[in-house]
């Protein structure tokens, strides 16, 4: 139950990352191709739960993350209202 912990919380700490660059100072693309990577292996991960162990918790908490925290890697400080980069 840590792990499970752990790899949410993490993926909620990685969604904000990019909301550390602004539009006069953006992260390189390589951090933003790795960025990308490490989303796709949280999003897996938590995901996992429901696919492997048929937990539902899985798929709940990938859609709280995808919805409440909708930030890519193109994201910058400040966003817009819409919430959009």
């Amino acid at each position: 139950m840590h792990m499970n912990r752990y790899y949410e919380v993490g993926w909620m700490m990685h969604r904000m990352l990019p909301m550390a660059q602004n539009a006069g100072a953006l992260f390189s693309e390589v951090w933003k191709k790795e960025w990308r990577i490490l989303d796709t292996v949280f999003r897996e991960t938590v995901e996992s739960m429901t696919k492997s162990l048929g937990k539902p918790i899985g798929a709940a908490i990938s859609e709280f993350v995808q919805t409440k925290f909708p930030f890519t890697e193109a994201s910058v400080f400040p966003v817009s209202s819409d919430g959009a980069p």
